[in-house]
C-alpha cells in the first residue's frame, strides 16, 4: 500500500514522525472521494498531464499531502536534484518517487522552493487561527479588523508565492507596493460588509451567510486581482510543447488571473461557508444539547472549517489545468513577435502553454 511503503532516507525527523492519525485520515478522506465520486476505473496517471476533472483532482490532493507543509528548504533542493538526475542518480524508485512528490508539493514550476505556511498543504491549516479568531472575535470591531489584517495578509502573500508571475523574477519593492493596497481594499470591503449586516433591518442565520460571502468574494476579488497584477501589467512566460521558453505574455497573464479569480474567489468561499454549515446544522439535529457545549459545538466548526478547505481548495483548483493550452492568436501581437523570434526556424506556432498559478 503506498501509505504504509517505507519513507526514503532523507526524509527529515519532523516529516518523518508526522502523526499516523492524520496522515491516514487524510488518505481515507483523499481514496474515497476520488472512488466513489470521480472514479475513472483505474490509477491516476501524472505522465502525461492529466486531462479530465478526477484526473486532476486526485492529483492534487496527494500533492497537498499534509506532509509537504513540513519539508524543509535543503530536502526539497535535494529532492530537485534527484528528479532532475532520475534513475542515473543511483536513487531506488521509491525515493524517486517520494522525490517527485516533494517537487510538486514544495516547488514552484519556476524552480522557487516556496516557504512552508505559503504552500497548497499548509493552507486550511494556516487558516484555522484565523478563523478562530474571526469567530471569537465577531462582536469587536477593533479584534475583528485586527484579525481581517493578518487574515488579507497571509491570503495576499499566499497568492503572491503560488501566482504564475513570480516565475520571471520578483522583488521585495514590488512585492510590497502590491501588497498594500491589496490588504487595505480587501479589509475595507470585510469591514464594510459588517457594519452593512448590523445596518440591515433584518436578521438570520441566511442573510448572515450571504452577507459573509459577498464580504469575502468582494476581498477576495480585490486581493487577489491587487497582488497579482504584475501578470496583467507585465506578463508570464509562456512556452511551447516542450517546455522550451518563448516569450511573455500579459494575454496569458489576464487568463491565468481569471480562473484563479473563478476558482479561488467566487467557489472556494462558497464551499467553505456553505459545507460547513450544513454539517454543524446536521449535528445539531442529531446532538440537540450540543450548543450549550460553546467550546465543543466551536472545536467542530473548526474543523469542518479546515476539513472542507483541505477538500475544497483542490476540488476548485482541479476545474482548470495548471498549465493552460492558449491558442497562438490569443496572444498579444508583441508576444507573438517574441515566440516568432524565439522558434526562428519558420515553424508555425497553433498553441502556446502558461503555468496559470494556484
Amino acid at each position: 500500500s503506498p501509505c504504509v511503503r517505507r519513507q526514503p532516507q532523507f526524509m527529515s525527523s519532523r516529516a518523518r514522525t508526522m502523526s499516523t492519525t492524520v496522515r491516514w485520515c487524510r488518505h481515507a478522506v483523499t481514496f474515497a472521494i476520488a472512488a466513489a465520486v470521480f472514479s475513472s476505473g483505474g490509477p491516476a496517471q501524472v505522465k502525461p498531464p492529466p486531462t479530465t476533472y478526477a484526473a486532476r483532482l486526485r492529483l492534487l490532493l496527494a500533492k497537498d499531502d499534509i506532509r509537504m507543509a513540513f519539508v524543509g528548504r535543503a530536502e526539497a533542493e535535494r529532492a530537485q536534484r534527484l528528479v532532475a538526475l532520475g534513475s542515473e542518480g543511483g536513487a531506488s524508485e521509491v525515493e524517486l518517487e517520494w522525490a517527485r512528490m516533494v517537487v510538486a508539493g514544495t516547488t514552484h514550476p519556476s524552480g522557487y522552493v516556496i516557504p512552508r505556511p505559503l504552500r497548497a498543504a499548509a493552507y486550511p491549516f494556516m487558516n484555522v487561527p484565523l478563523v478562530l479568531g474571526c469567530l471569537l472575535f465577531s462582536q469587536s470591531m477593533v479584534l475583528l479588523c485586527l484579525v481581517q489584517m493578518i487574515n488579507q495578509t497571509f491570503n495576499a502573500i499566499f497568492n503572491i508565492a503560488n501566482g504564475a508571475g513570480i516565475a520571471s523574477g520578483f522583488k521585495k519593492r514590488k512585492v510590497v507596493r502590491d501588497l498594500i493596497p491589496a490588504l487595505m481594499a480587501a479589509c475595507g470591503m470585510v469591514l464594510l460588509a459588517q457594519r452593512v449586516e448590523r445596518a440591515l433591518p433584518w436578521r438570520g442565520s441566511a442573510t448572515s451567510l450571504v452577507v459573509a460571502y459577498l464580504s469575502v468574494v468582494a476581498a477576495g476579488i480585490v486581493n487577489l486581482t491587487l497582488s497579482r497584477r504584475s501578470e496583467c501589467t507585465k506578463g508570464v512566460p509562456v512556452s511551447d510543447a516542450a517546455g522550451r521558453p518563448l516569450a511573455t505574455s500579459r494575454a496569458a497573464g489576464r487568463a491565468g488571473v481569471a480562473r484563479a479569480l473563478i476558482t479561488r474567489s467566487l467557489l472556494l468561499p462558497l464551499v467553505a461557508l456553505v459545507t460547513p454549515t450544513v454539517l454543524m446544522a446536521g449535528v445539531e439535529g442529531l446532538v440537540p444539547g450540543l450548543k450549550q457545549w460553546k467550546a465543543v459545538a466551536l472545536s467542530l466548526e473548526i474543523l469542518f472549517i479546515a476539513a472542507t478547505l483541505a477538500i475544497g481548495l483542490p476540488a476548485c483548483v482541479a476545474l482548470f489545468p495548471a498549465t493552460v493550452r492558449m491558442p497562438f492568436g490569443a496572444l498579444e501581437r508583441s508576444a507573438q513577435a517574441e515566440a516568432r523570434r524565439s522558434v526562428g526556424d519558420g515553424r508555425v506556432l497553433e498553441h502556446v502553454f502558461v503555468f496559470r498559478g494556484l
